[in-house]
Parts: structure tokens; sequence; C-alpha cells
């Protein structure tokens, strides 16, 4: 199934992220990521603002992750990202050592993913 066969516009759904993983995570082993969910679709099994995904190096010993590879494939997938920053207004993701500055937002068939990859 095409990963642009959603619920809705702007909503997300368990079954939606469960979907768009399960599409991605094939292809992102191979440069040693894993991709994870995390916030209110996993936490309420949807969301009306946003899908957030969490992608983890593997930590096999002696075998590097492949960042800039990473970050070329998902464009290619899910399009151009934007940078994800702070916001003071709403506090929004804030500053978190974890992460730095590889968080992203795109937006895939009218709807928002924002990505953290450590």
């Amino acid at each position: 199934m095409p990963i642009q066969h959603f619920t809705q516009a702007g909503e997300w759904t368990l079954d939606d992220a469960l979907r768009l993983i399960r599409d991605l995570q094939p292809s992102i082993r191979k440069f040693q990521y894993h991709v994870v969910l995390g916030g209110g679709v996993l936490n309420n099994g949807y969301s009306v603002k946003d899908l957030d995904l969490y992608f983890l190096p593997f930590g096999d010993a002696g075998i590097p992750v492949d960042l800039p590879h990473l970050k070329a494939y998902l464009s290619i997938r899910l399009g151009t990202p934007a940078p994800l920053g702070y916001s003071a207004v709403d506090h929004e993701y804030p500053p978190d050592a974890t992460y730095g500055e590889d968080r992203y937002t795109y937006i895939l068939a009218n709807r928002r993913i924002d990505v953290f990859i450590a």
C-alpha cells in the first residue's frame, strides 16, 4: 500500500503511523537506524496535529550510522524538510541535547510529521 493512502488530511491515526513505519523501517536499516513512534499518536491512538517519529541508531559496535544518507532518503520519501525549532510562544520542542539540530518537519499528504534523529 502506498504511504500516501491515509485516513484524512490533517489527522494521524495509529494505523496510519504503523503503515508508514512499516514502509520506512526496512529501508532505513541499511543506514543503521530504527524508527520509533512517539507523541500523541502513541499515547492516544491519534493526533490532529502531527506524527512524531524518532530515528535511533542501532548501537552495533563497530558499525557506523549513515546520517547523511538517512536524511537524503527521508527527503525522497517524505518531501522537503523544514527545521523544527523551539517556539517561545507555545514552548514546543525546547532545546534537547539528544537530538541537537537533527529535528525536522515534513508535510506528507497534507499532514505534518515531526522527525527527531538521535
